[in-house]
């Protein structure tokens, strides 16, 4: 991947019982929990959140402009985190 140290880049996941007893596997939290697992961890690893991505229609200019586009919720430092740099202007921050 096109960021800085790709081999520190995991993923977590939770292993749980659904509402029908079967053990089932999920990758998303409740943003509190990812809180509470980042101050956790924060003297070992930095941790960023990361939403799915979802399909919306994104109207620019004028409401006649409009078109599909995917948004996708990051954490305001992912960018520094994976240390990316603009090519020009500035990149969101926490």
């Amino acid at each position: 991947m096109p960021v800085s140290h790709p081999e520190r880049l995991d993923s977590v996941a939770f292993e749980g019982a659904g509402a029908d007893g079967r053990v089932s596997t999920y990758d998303s939290c409740s943003y509190p929990m990812f809180r509470q697992m980042r101050a956790a961890v924060k003297d070992q690893a930095e941790s960023v959140a990361v939403s799915y991505a979802e399909r919306i229609d994104l109207t620019y200019g004028r409401d006649e402009e409009m078109e599909k586009a995917y948004r996708q919720f990051v954490s305001g430092w992912m960018f520094d985190s994976f240390g990316l740099r603009p090519a020009l202007g500035r990149l969101l921050t926490e």
